[in-house]
This record gives C-alpha cells, sequence and structure tokens, in this order.
C-alpha cells in the first residue's frame, strides 16, 4: 500500500480496513491536517477574528462529540471532517498494524519540512524494528530533482521531472526485501 503527502498519512488508516502485507509512506506528516491548516492560516493575512475563531475550534475539536463536529464550522468545511481524522492517530495505527513500513521524503520537500516528516515518524516510532526510513538530499516532495517555482513561488509540480532513479530503486530494493514475493502465472 502506497501513498504520498495527505494520503500516505491515511495509509495505516486504509491499511486497518484490509489485508495489506506492507505500506510505503512517501512525504508525509503525521501531525493533525487541523492544526497544520491552522498554521497556514496564521501566517496569512486572514482577519484576525477568523484566526481567534478557528484556533479556539481547533483547541477543541478532540473533545467534540460527533453531534457537534456536524454543527461546526472549521476553515469553510464542516469540522466533522477534522474531527473524524483526528479519531485516527496514524502513529498509532502504526504501531497496532506492525508491518512493514517504509517512510520516505525529498529533503528539499517544500511541503513537509523534515522535521513535519520523516523525523517526526522517526522520533513515534523509535521502538518499532519494521519500519524503515529515507530522505534524499536535492529531492522534492515529489522525490524529483526539480525544484522549479512557480509565479506565486509555490513548488511546480506540473513539469514532468520524473522520480529520482534512485528513490525508485530504492523503493524497489526495499518491497523485495520487505514483502512477500508472489509467482504469477501466465493465463492464455
Amino acid at each position: 500500500l502506497l501513498g504520498h503527502g495527505f494520503g500516505a498519512s491515511l495509509l495505516p488508516r486504509i491499511a486497518q480496513e484490509g489485508s495489506f502485507a506492507g505500506m510505503i509512506l512517501i512525504g508525509s506528516d503525521p501531525g493533525s491536517y487541523a492544526e497544520q491548516l491552522l498554521a497556514d492560516l496564521l501566517a496569512s493575512t486572514a482577519a484576525e477574528d477568523e484566526k481567534a475563531s478557528s484556533k479556539q475550534t481547533v483547541a477543541i475539536l478532540p473533545k467534540m462529540s460527533l453531534q457537534e463536529a456536524q454543527e461546526t464550522e472549521l476553515f469553510g468545511r464542516n469540522a466533522c471532517y477534522f474531527w473524524d481524522l483526528e479519531q485516527h492517530d496514524p502513529i498509532r495505527l502504526i504501531k497496532q498494524l506492525a508491518l512493514p513500513t517504509y517512510i520516505v521524503q525529498g529533503r528539499e520537500d517544500a511541503s513537509v519540512t523534515e522535521e513535519e516528516g520523516w523525523k517526526a515518524y522517526q522520533e513515534a516510532l523509535k521502538e518499532c524494528r519494521f519500519v524503515s526510513y529515507n530522505c534524499y538530499r536535492g529531492l522534492n516532495h515529489i522525490l524529483a530533482r526539480d525544484l522549479s517555482l512557480n509565479a506565486d513561488g509555490n513548488p511546480e509540480y506540473a513539469i514532468d521531472a520524473g522520480i529520482e532513479p534512485a528513490a525508485v530503486r530504492d523503493l524497489v530494493l526495499w518491497i523485495r526485501r520487505n514483502l512477500p514475493q508472489t509467482k504469477t502465472t501466465e493465463v492464455e
């Protein structure tokens, strides 16, 4: 099971619903999505009352009931969406599932810093021997070497740069070493 960015943070939740041999998380942050959005909002030019209201809602979100969350708005959406995400801690689930897990990130990732990403996982999962990590120098959020920026100064991912071959090689090697190999049979 492989996921990227926010999708990778959902992998443990997806994995608990099925039968998977392992997980690969690329460019992921195990932190609270609501807190990530709040940090972005607080750094923005949004109105101070919107910032204060959002900060208060994020603080009480984990303590809300489902009904309270359904009756609340947060970041222009129903807070139930964020409340549901808070109910499934990816770190707790990775420990509980104990599946071989590979967590990788580009060192030049503009979306998730090393401290927020693989280092946060490593600190929280330090006793889990079934988890491996890799961070690639010179690669971005999508494990490409291209560090182009768009007119707004944000990473440009629309350029066809391709995933760095060394990262692909390492992913394949990790899969071969850690996941059961099955033989395939040709069907006529």
